[in-house]
């Protein structure tokens, strides 16, 4: 007998057997024995987390004829061909390549007639978002009044490309990514009946690897016994996965760690000389990052916004991956980047030496002895603080704050200029990574902005393109990012976005054209020409 692949021998049969998609598992359970079913579901959800198996599952409790209560009996022949993928009442389809409208209508003239031997007839269609909208159009009649023997399972991994007016006809059910916890659960039931002996560590491992997906995990599992045998072990694993081995990685997080670029260049080379993909170096060095913060977690201590931001610019690595033309490039520049972040601070260490870099305000507990005067004049004489003049400036008015301490009348004019663009500078990185997180699309728009003016409590930003402009000019794109600054700095600001002139379109002035040496030797050589 041929062999069969793990994913497929302990593929679940039962709704009690299902891993990590319990609440669904029970609810259809309790909608068989009810007597409570839909005409249509739709199954969404990433890869190998359950759709199919769940479909088949349900197709067996319809027509299973010795099912109890809600489970089918998984040993009669309707079980056990629905299983298999091979009842006649049962017919899978891949939405790939049935996709187009005659597909559609053969499917809707085949569900009129009557199943064979079931009470219903099922129809399971995988990757349903690869339908043509005209294949869509056409089944909409069918699925808001099927024929009462039909059942119909979509599966996709891309619900956001089915049209609402199908989805508005279909019961959704959204499978989640499987929990680690539940996948080592699992994988170690099936090492204990296959007489493998893989420690803990190793199948917390693969289930790092899987990403919530149980398919991948038991493939990867599948894949280790192959190669190691029945006691396989972490250097085997990452041999298998195309990891890089713990000693190596220790050395490359070390060397992040200090700043080492050198070494981080050479190990990043034999990496990707070898048989570690770009990607999967930058799952490592996240999950490494991950893994860290975990732990000054579980240890009570306070993170770092540094670690997070190493967090971040790994995690946008990988995003970008997938759309690069050489991925390889991406993966040496971002981790030569987290060699070069060695210095990073936290927000709170910026805030404090911001703070002592500007003059202690009046009455703080900051302030020295150097200056009793001021301080006596400011206790004596309370009045509105006293503002330095400006020129007019486009920026739009900034939102009502407490007021300000006296400022002392020998503190120079340029210092609050300075301090504030030191800390707006210091902070503006943090600020695009907390955008990131928020809103993506505003945070590509923000990475093209400049800085160009900064006055206490507004931010004027210049931005190259129209587009640029409408979104971040939107009200609600301010105030997001309004919100951030303020979450970041702890300090109130009005952002003004205005549209800068292009290099190409902003007319020298006469007075600065005259001053350019260019211009001098033009006036010599045609001086010097003869009439």
């Amino acid at each position: 007998m041929a062999y069969q692949v793990i994913a497929l021998r302990y593929r679940p049969r039962r709704f009690d057997e299902v891993v990590g998609q319990e609440e669904t598992a029970r609810t259809l359970a309790q909608a068989v024995e009810s007597g409570r079913l839909a005409h249509a579901y739709l199954f969404s959800g990433p890869r190998g987390v359950g759709k199919t198996s769940m479909a088949r599952i349900l197709a067996m409790a319809l027509n299973c004829r010795d099912r109890r209560g809600a489970e089918p009996c998984g040993a009669c022949p309707a079980c056990a061909e629905i299983a298999a993928g091979a009842d006649l009442d049962v017919i899978e389809l891949d939405g790939a390549s049935h996709r187009g409208i005659d597909d559609v209508r053969e499917l809707i003239a085949g569900a009129a007639c009557a199943p064979m031997r079931g009470r219903s007839k099922v129809y399971i269609v995988d990757e349903v978002h690869m339908l043509t909208r005209e294949a869509f159009n056409a089944f909409l009649k069918t699925l808001e009044e099927p024929p009462p023997h039909v059942k119909f399972i979509f599966a996709t991994t891309e619900p956001q490309r089915i049209p609402e007016t199908v989805i508005s006809r279909l019961q959704r059910f959204d499978f989640r990514p499987i929990g680690e916890n539940d996948v080592v659960r699992r994988l170690a039931q099936i090492c204990e009946k296959e007489g493998v002996a893989a420690g803990e560590d190793v199948l917390a491992r693969i289930a790092q690897y899987a990403h919530g997906g149980m398919r991948d995990a038991q493939t990867l599992l599948d894949q280790l016994i192959t190669f190691a045998g029945p006691a396989p072990t972490l250097v085997d694993l990452d041999r298998v996965a195309g990891r890089l081995d713990r000693g190596r990685m220790q050395v490359l997080m070390d060397a992040l760690a200090r700043g080492d670029t050198p070494v981080v260049w050479r190990v990043v080379r034999e990496a990707l000389g070898g048989v570690t993909a770009p990607e999967a170096l930058l799952e490592q060095v996240l999950l490494e990052y991950r893994e860290g913060i975990k732990r000054t977690l579980e240890d009570g201590r306070k993170i770092a916004e540094a670690d997070l931001l190493r967090l971040e610019i790994v995690s946008e690595a990988i995003a970008r991956l997938r759309a690069a033309p050489f991925p390889e490039i991406v993966t040496e520049a971002t981790l030569l980047r987290l060699a070069s972040c060695e210095g990073l601070v936290s927000i709170g260490e910026l805030l404090a030496e911001a703070a002592a870099a500007a003059p202690a305000a009046p009455g703080s507990a900051r302030e020295t002895p150097a200056r009793p005067a001021a301080r006596s004049a400011a206790e004596t004489v309370p009045k509105p603080p006293e503002m330095p003049r400006k020129p007019p400036q486009a920026v739009s008015e900034p939102p009502e704050s407490p007021p300000r301490a006296p400022l002392p009348a020998a503190r120079p004019p340029e210092t609050p200029a300075l301090a504030e663009a030191v800390h707006i500078e210091a902070i503006w990185p943090l600020v695009l990574a907390e955008a990131q997180a928020a809103n993506v699309r505003t945070a590509e728009f923000l990475r093209t902005a400049v800085v160009k003016e900064r006055a206490p409590g507004a931010i004027v930003l210049l931005v190259r393109s129209e587009t640029t402009l409408r979104h971040l000019g939107q009200s609600t794109q301010r105030a997001l990012i309004e919100q951030i600054v303020r979450k970041v700095s702890g300090a109130p600001a009005a952002i003004e976005i205005q549209l800068a002139p292009a290099a190409a379109d902003e007319a020298p002035r006469e007075e600065d054209l005259e001053a350019m040496p260019i211009f001098e030797k033009a006036k010599e050589i045609f001086r010097t020409r003869p009439a």
